[in-house]
């Protein structure tokens, strides 16, 4: 759960880490399995955080997750899920970069303007390529 102090004003995305321990990932990992009813689901998530989520999820949902570890030339993902914990992500989010444009669901502050995790659907046969700044993720693929 993220709890907002209204006196925080809007546009918190902007001025604070929204989601710092990742507990948003669970209900966007959900709500994707919820939403594509493909076998397999390659899901980049770009923390550990967001990994550490997958790996916890009812063994049913987590064989349908293929978790990818970093966004690189040639890689393709189904979707995209994230907090924007690190500052080059959340100023690539800001910025509207690639990949931060698909986007089919979101988790939203309940005032205000801005999401707490975003769900956006990935480079699959489209895009052979994508990238962005800061998003070559700092951690190493999930094995």
């Amino acid at each position: 759960y993220n709890y907002f102090n209204w006196l925080a004003g809007g546009e918190l995305d902007r001025r604070y880490v929204i989601d710092y321990w990742g507990v948003g990932f669970q209900p966007a990992l959900r709500w994707v399995l919820e939403h594509d009813e493909r076998e397999r689901l390659r899901i980049y998530l770009p923390n550990y955080s967001g990994q550490a989520n997958a790996r916890v999820l009812p063994q049913a949902l987590r064989r349908r997750v293929d978790i990818q570890g970093s966004l690189r030339p040639g890689r393709s993902y189904d979707y995209f899920i994230s907090n924007f914990r690190f500052r080059p992500a959340r100023e690539a989010y800001l910025a509207g970069e690639v990949p931060f444009r698909n986007r089919v669901h979101s988790l939203d502050y309940p005032f205000g303007r801005g999401a707490i995790m975003v769900i956006y659907r990935g480079a699959n046969d489209t895009t052979s390529a994508v990238t962005a700044p800061g998003l070559d993720n700092q951690l190493p693929a999930a094995r």
